[in-house]
């Protein structure tokens, strides 16, 4: 079996201040201290024709054609990212990130330039609309509204628990859930799952509280959104996030990866309805973190 990297400029690499870095040699490891490299690339799936060179283009997309590379999936995990320059010498990569902005590729995390082959940030178990790495500051909660972050399920994810990170604790909620949606060509949300209400998830600052859901399965290319509400309360939660800049929100409600938007807000509920239409979500410019996973 083949597995796929890259391919129509999707994966952007970046240097730890957020830049793109053009015109570099992509490198990969078998080990995570980046002792071993690994070379055997393909540019067909049915790993006939090698690739001796994995470079990035000008833009930072890799590879430089934007055409996908493939290797053995019985290889496993990768570790890399591009070389860099070091006193204008180039050297191996420490840890460098790729961001995938759509489709079924090699996705990776900041913490250790991890590549894991049908993954969602580095774990294909897992429903992680905006990655855990990126959530470097907070939203406060609206009491009443739904925060919706949504993906792209890029393999078949079991899912019994939904997580979500508090920053700064709430007081008085009378209402506290989580919630999965999947969302149709149109923008329609539907409601499969949801937890039953937990104030308490509100009410501690700096946890990553996880509620029981019942088991629902997200097939693969199901585009869903996991949901946040909040009902209530004097003082409301923070909520673990990450500010997207001003008319970002709206941008990707037109152009974000797959079709419809990236982040959502429905305002004034006082539950998870069964159905959201299209025209009830407002873009918003945070993306707030949620996670769904098995266990």
């Amino acid at each position: 079996m083949a597995q796929t990297i890259g391919g129509t400029a999707d994966d952007v690499v970046l240097d730890k201040s957020g830049n793109v870095i053009p015109d570099r040699r992509m490198r990969f490891y078998l080990d995570t201290s980046r002792n071993t490299e690994f070379t055997t690339f393909f540019s067909d799936a049915a790993l006939t024709q090698a690739v001796s060179l994995v470079k990035t283009g000008s833009t930072g997309h890799y590879p430089a054609n934007g055409l996908p590379l493939y290797y053995d999936d019985a290889i496993g995990t990768l570790y890399g990212g591009a070389e860099r320059l070091v006193n204008s010498a180039l050297v191996a990569p420490a840890a460098v990130t790729v961001i995938p902005s759509r489709g079924p590729f090699l996705n990776a995390s900041t913490a250790d330039g991890r590549y894991a082959p049908k993954a969602v940030h580095g774990d294909s178990t897992y429903l992680e609309p905006f990655p855990i790495w990126a959530a470097s500051g907070s939203r406060a909660a609206v009491a009443g509204e739904i925060v919706l972050c949504y993906g792209t399920a890029v393999a078949a994810v079991s899912l019994t628990r939904l997580t979500t990170a508090v920053t700064t604790a709430g007081v008085g909620q009378t209402l506290a859930k989580l919630g999965v949606y999947t969302v149709d060509g149109a923008g329609v949300l539907t409601r499969v799952a949801m937890t039953a209400s937990d104030t308490t998830i509100v009410t501690t600052a700096n946890a990553a509280p996880t509620l029981t859901v019942p088991a629902v399965t997200i097939a693969q290319g199901q585009r869903y959104a996991l949901a946040f509400l909040s009902v209530g309360g004097t003082t409301q939660p923070g909520i673990k996030a990450t500010a997207l800049g001003v008319g970002v929100g709206a941008i990707l409600r037109r152009f974000g990866s797959g079709a419809g938007p990236a982040t959502g807000r429905v305002a004034a509920q006082t539950d998870f309805p069964v159905s959201i239409a299209a025209a009830s979500v407002t873009a918003m410019d945070d993306a707030v973190l949620l996670l769904g996973r098995p266990t």
